[in-house]
């Protein structure tokens, strides 16, 4: 509950000189709800690697205090991604913790194409990092044994050159 002190229009016999809050009157305020915010949360643990899907996330609302803008996310932006750490029972979503489910592993052997001004050219390359469809990974081209950055496919290809 709060407490605030107005001054009414001031009369000059209210007011003494010692007392500071002399011709004021103290109000009382009811306390306020908290603004609350929906996020999506995990139902039950979930392990590092998981697969979310939409049996394990539920909606939860939580004090906007609590929330982190990170952890404002769609229903898009979880299922089907994967956990990059563990994650415990209501403990909110956030695109930290989830990432593309992984198409490609280190170490494994990978079609690498290229294709600039209708030229199109296909090659065999080595990942060098475990890595999901749209994100950056390094490829070491096997015969060339040059590391060049590309782009995973959802068909489990790098494309360079981009």
């Amino acid at each position: 509950m709060a407490l605030f002190v107005v001054q009414p229009e001031a009369r000059a016999e209210d007011l003494a000189p010692d007392d500071p809050l002399a011709g004021f009157e103290t109000i009382e305020q009811a306390p306020t709800e908290p603004e609350m915010l929906t996020v999506f949360v995990p139902k039950f643990a979930l392990k590092r690697g998981e697969t979310v899907s939409a049996a394990v996330v539920e909606e939860v609302d939580l004090p906007a205090k609590q929330v982190r803008t990170e952890n404002l996310l769609s229903l898009d932006d979880i299922i089907g991604k994967e956990t990059t750490r563990g994650l415990r029972a209501g403990e909110p979503f956030s695109l930290k913790k989830l990432r593309a489910p992984i198409l490609v592993k280190r170490n494994q052997k990978v079609r690498m194409l290229y294709e600039k001004n209708g030229l199109y050219l296909v090659t065999e390359g080595r990942v060098l990092a475990d890595a999901g469809a749209g994100e950056r990974v390094k490829v070491m081209n096997e015969d060339a044994k040059k590391v060049v950055t590309g782009v995973v496919t959802q068909e489990g290809d790098v494309r360079v050159g981009i």
